[in-house]
């Protein structure tokens, strides 16, 4: 019935005129909204009188806001303060007295501590400067941005290759 060349498929549905019917039951439904009433607030009059400034500062006395954050359990409902977080390895950490991962770090890798890698983070930095962005729209091609495309275009297996940010 549903399938092409059924009753009910939509092909057959216009070519029989049922959009006709769609269209109508639309033109009443917008006929209906538009000859209705306009809405009013639930439980207030037209004639009612706007209300008094004592009125307005009897409601803000009486108003209090809700908490944007959920209060907080206390610590001892916790179990104390919660396990403490001893640094460790630049992969482990000690939690609690127990080695764990550890992801709440950005020197997961170690790094932080290796002299070379300070050494040549100093050396980039006395070269490119640094900044919040480093297109080359903004601050021109340098040699890296080179380096990159010819890497790329080595690794694609392609005779050229750009970059674009």
């Amino acid at each position: 019935m549903i399938r092409p060349g059924g009753r009910l498929h939509p092909a057959a549905f216009l070519a029989h005129g049922g959009h006709v019917v769609v269209e109508a039951l639309l033109a009443l439904a917008l006929a209906a909204l538009l000859t209705r009433g306009r809405a009013r607030p639930r439980g207030r009059k037209d004639n009612d009188a706007p209300l008094t400034d004592a009125e307005v500062d009897a409601l803000c006395a009486e108003w209090e806001p809700v908490p944007l954050v959920p209060a907080t359990r206390p610590a001892a409902a916790l179990g104390g303060d919660g396990p403490l977080v001893r640094g460790g390895t630049a992969l482990w950490t000690d939690v609690g007295g127990r080695k764990a991962l550890n992801c709440g770090s950005f020197n997961y890798l170690g790094l932080a501590g290796d002299a070379s890698v300070k050494e040549k983070a100093k050396a980039a930095i006395i070269k490119y400067g640094v900044g919040s962005c480093g297109p080359r729209g903004f601050y021109g091609t340098i040699d890296v941005h080179l380096y990159l495309e010819t890497a790329l275009a080595k690794f694609m297996g392609t005779e050229e290759a750009i970059m674009y940010s």
